[in-house]
């Protein structure tokens, strides 16, 4: 597992970075304090989520409601993106499910549980926490944590990283197999016993024969099916060929039976025509012979009139232009009449008031006897003559009225009558043009009926000749043909039931054969595991004393290298035991590590440490650890003038063969060795990354 870059947004100090780890040696430099750790803090975050931290109140920056960490990192050839989140809310800090991802060679793989992300950074890198932290990370605070262990705890810690307690787990579940397995086998045993194979094979054999005989019944039925059958589908194409000429038959019979109907229909229709053509005609001829007379009549008014000396047009316009001007004439004599009247009266009016007048009533003179006689003659004449004229103007008028009447009732009967002729003229038209269209669908329905004549005359000399008895006849042969099929099928599978009874018999057979068989075969396969699983589990007790030798001896040859490589001074050889505790030989003497001095000490735990996590990788991956971390590994030395402890572990660390190793330390030494130096600083109460 290489390490390529952390994104951090919200982590402890860090408000918001980005921090890139080529390969190599690289060394992460900075004052305590500064967030060197908090990078550590990251990566465990984003790999391992809520393993790594029992809460995540000192992980979230305060002051912030949400963080993020966003780790690249490439494995086995393979590139591999991890995202997690984490929110402050009012219940406490969770891990975001909208920031969950996890990206392998591009390809997203969403997720909305933490857990399901746990579950496949473990399937991906083969590595859990306890393992890395064991292997891959160490800390300053648990440098010596395996060291300072009592050998009791720390051989459980250690075989159970080498997964050697897993061999006495399974000496311990072998002994509990081969109990359950000899006691499944006292089971088969019994089972076996059960299973009388002879007369099996007997029975087997028996079965086969009768499945023979009855196949070849079975085979001889079907040829006579078939023969049936064939002769059954000749009577069908006979019979089918029938039914069509029947068919073709009967349907020109309808057709001709159809036309029949349709034409009788038509010739109803033509007669109901005929019918009302005749009515209509009748109406028509009543309604000429009213017209007529009243013609009659209309030309006997207009003579009456003339009579009566109208000279005008015989038209209602020009009579009612008459009347209207003998209306005028009456009026005008009767004005006349009225005025006479008013005139007559004034004048004997008059001729009363002159009759004993002495003098002139115009110019006052005295009037003689003869100049009044001759006053009063003239009045009188005057009075005689208004009379004479309202007489006559009175015996015009009497007359004009009567006159007057008479146009009036004249018209009133020539008026009704003009209005019946003319109700005659439209009922006539209409007569008229109910027989023309009478008489139009009249002809059409005798061309109608003359093309059914020729239809019906087509279709009857199209009739195919059918004998209905040889159809018949016909139609109980295949009937008959048809039961004889059916009897054989059925018969044929009565014969195929029998074969599959017999087939299933001998299925059973053959199962509880090979049940049988499969039971012996069991009893001795499980006999020999049995012996097998007994020879394993006393191989157990000799295999886990080896694998624990070669493990101490890959350990201790992993920590003597490395502490080597520290110390350069003092002549140490580290020795293992096997409780893996590290002890010092010198001179030809062995003693604790303890014994030593605090820098020595610190030198073996770290080479301890180094040694132990790379033989615990491979032993876990089959691969040699790839990357290294150091979290302050300065730890009691340099502490003495002249003392060269860190520049020799930055010096070590630089030659180590590891594809990648990051220090996290405050000691600048480690920049003179490093092959990339990050320095970290908190600007701020931020960390950052600077030049």
């Amino acid at each position: 597992m290489i390490i390529r870059k952390i994104r951090l947004r919200g982590i402890r100090s860090w408000e918001q970075g980005e921090v890139s780890f080529p390969e190599g040696f690289t060394a992460i430099v900075g004052p305590k304090g500064a967030g060197k750790s908090s990078l550590i803090d990251a990566l465990e975050f984003a790999l391992f989520g809520s393993e790594a931290f029992a809460e995540y109140k000192r992980v979230i920056r305060d002051g912030m409601s949400t963080a993020e960490v966003e780790l690249a990192l490439e494995e086995r050839g393979r590139t591999i993106q991890i995202k997690r989140g984490l929110t402050r809310t009012s219940h406490g800090i969770t891990q975001d499910p909208s920031k969950l991802s996890i990206v392998v060679d591009g390809k997203l793989l969403a997720r909305s549980k933490a857990k399901e992300l746990d579950r496949d950074v473990k399937t991906l890198l083969k590595i859990d926490r306890k393992l890395l932290e064991y292997t891959v990370l160490t800390r300053q605070e648990e440098l010596k944590a395996l060291l300072n262990m009592t050998p009791k705890e720390r051989k459980s810690v250690i075989d159970t990283l080498l997964e050697l307690d897993a061999f006495e787990k399974a000496w311990e579940e072998l002994g509990g197999i081969i109990r359950g397995k000899e006691g499944y086998l006292e089971n088969l045993e019994e089972t076996a016993a059960k299973y009388d194979l002879e007369a099996l094979s007997k029975e087997y054999d028996e079965t086969i024969q009768r499945i023979d005989a009855k196949s070849k019944e079975k085979e001889a039925l079907e040829k006579r099916l078939a023969e049936e059958k064939a002769k059954l589908e000749r009577l069908e194409r006979e019979a089918q060929k029938l039914e069509e000429e029947a068919k073709r038959y009967f349907e020109i019979k309808q057709q001709i039976q159809t036309q029949k109907d349709q034409l009788s229909t038509q010739k109803q229709r033509m007669e109901s025509l005929n019918g009302q053509i005749k009515t209509f005609q009748s109406l028509l001829d009543e309604a000429e012979k009213e017209r007529e007379g009243l013609e009659t009549q209309l030309f006997d008014a207009w003579d009456e009139l003339r009579n009566s000396g109208y000279q005008g047009e015989n038209s209602l316009e020009a009579l009612e232009s008459f009347m209207a001007e003998l209306d005028k004439t009456v009026q005008e004599l009767t004005t006349a009449i009225s005025i006479n009247r008013q005139t007559l009266m004034d004048e004997q009016a008059k001729e009363e008031k002159l009759s004993g007048m002495e003098n002139c009533p115009y110019c006052g003179q005295p009037l003689s006897t003869h100049q009044a006689e001759q006053f009063r003659r003239e009045r009188l004449q005057k009075i005689e003559e208004l009379r004479k004229a309202i007489y006559e103007n009175q015996t015009l008028l009497e007359e004009k009225k009567a006159v007057r009447e008479l146009f009036k009732k004249v018209s009133e009967s020539i008026r009704r009558t003009v209005e019946r002729l003319n109700r005659q003229s439209k009922e006539t038209a209409e007569y008229k043009r109910k027989i023309g269209e009478l008489q139009k669908s009249l002809a059409e329905l005798r061309l109608e009926a003359s093309d059914m004549e020729n239809q019906i005359q087509a279709l009857e000399q199209t009739l195919p000749a059918y004998d209905e008895e040889a159809h018949r006849e016909k139609r109980r042969a295949l009937l008959s043909q048809s039961t004889l099929v059916e009897r054989l099928e059925g018969d044929l599978r009565v014969i195929k039931g029998e074969i599959q009874s017999l087939g299933e018999r001998l299925d059973e057979i053959a199962e509880k054969i090979n049940a049988g068989k499969e039971v012996h075969e069991k009893l001795e396969t499980h006999r020999r595991m049995v012996n097998e699983l007994k020879a394993v589990r006393k191989g157990c007790t000799a295999v886990l004393p080896n694998l624990r030798a070669m493990y101490l001896e890959k350990i201790q040859s992993h920590v003597n290298l490395i502490y080597n490589m520290l110390n350069t001074v003092t002549n140490f050889r580290i020795v293992i035991d096997e409780n893996y505790t590290p002890l010092v030989q010198v001179g030809g003497y062995t003693r604790s590590y303890r014994d030593v001095s605090g820098g020595e000490r610190t030198e073996i735990a770290l080479a301890y440490r180094i040694g132990l996590g790379n033989a615990i990788f491979e032993a876990r991956t089959g691969t040699s650890m790839e990357l290294l971390i150091l979290d302050e590994p300065t730890e009691n030395l340099g502490n003495e003038e002249e003392d060269r402890s860190i520049e020799n572990l930055a010096q070590m660390l630089s030659g180590l063969k590891v594809r990648q190793i990051i220090t996290i330390t405050h000691d600048q030494t480690f920049a003179k060795y490093a092959d990339y130096t990050l320095q970290i600083r908190k600007i701020n109460g931020r960390s950052q990354v600077v030049e």
